[in-house]
């Protein structure tokens, strides 16, 4: 509440598009609240999401558009008694650059990531976006060692531990993620094909209990769907595979190889 933009800028549903576009630049803001006529906030509409929906892959002709077209509904919800850091590891967890703040549904305001870095420093919100964007495995790599400096300065600001902790588990979550992104890419590039049934990526020990240091060592497993029997050898290649590279993208990115074997 101490930090957070009060009033919350709004706007209504069935707002054409372009005038939303044209509220936020002449009030120099990045978002508005999409709110019912009761005032409840339905959604949020943000100047990434005009861009990326009517510019770069249009879902609507400009003219006729309307807010609740490209809304992104649900927004991330804050309360307005949370501290600085719940905010901070929420925005980072979610890799969201806003937060609509809330008590008991009715909007209180609306938090960016400008407001947090003024407030904490801008560490983390750097990181999330270049993480999601990264490309090469390198990269990714380089990204890991720079979130050793979060770290860093989250103990130096004298930050909570419990907050210290969320932040880095949500950018240990983040790593994680977009190494299996590439290295997926990574195989099928080299005509290793494409996941041959669902899976999902597992943290265990530390990192599930979002307790997790950049220093600590991998714990993780991987778990795929029951394939088809003639599928059976091929998904027990790929997933052999794409485990493999993961494990060594994420040492790669500063997590060590777990002394005990219990690895993907």
């Amino acid at each position: 509440s101490e930090i957070m933009s009060v009033p919350a800028a709004t706007c209504p549903p069935d707002m054409p598009a372009d005038e939303a576009a044209r509220r936020m630049q002449d009030g120099r803001i990045g978002s508005l609240v999409v709110v019912d006529a009761a005032g409840r906030p339905l959604g949020l509409v943000t100047e990434r999401l005009l861009v990326s929906h009517l510019i770069a892959r249009p879902r609507c002709p400009v003219e006729g558009c309307r807010v609740a077209q490209i809304m992104m509904p649900e927004p991330a919800t804050v309360a307005p008694e949370a501290s600085v850091g719940q905010a901070l590891s929420r925005m980072t967890r979610l890799g969201t650059r806003h937060l609509v703040v809330t008590a008991r549904g009715a909007l209180v305001g609306v938090v960016t990531a400008t407001d947090l870095v003024r407030a904490r420093g801008p560490g983390p919100l750097v990181l999330t976006p270049e993480i999601a964007e990264c490309r090469r495995l390198e990269d990714l790599a380089a990204l890991g060692r720079r979130a050793e400096s979060v770290l860093a300065a989250l103990v130096a600001e004298e930050a909570p531990l419990a907050e210290i902790l969320e932040v880095v588990s949500g950018l240990h979550e983040r790593l994680a993620a977009r190494a299996l992104t590439l290295c997926e890419a990574a195989l099928a590039a080299e005509g290793g094909g494409t996941p041959p049934v669902p899976y999902c990526w597992v943290n265990l020990g530390s990192a599930a209990r979002r307790e997790q240091t950049l220093r600590t060592d991998q714990d993780n497993a991987l778990i795929y769907a029951d394939p088809p029997p003639e599928r059976q050898a091929e998904a027990e290649r790929y997933f052999e595979a794409l485990a493999r590279r993961a494990v060594e993208a994420l040492a790669a990115c500063g997590f060590a190889l777990c002394p005990g074997g219990v690895m993907a």
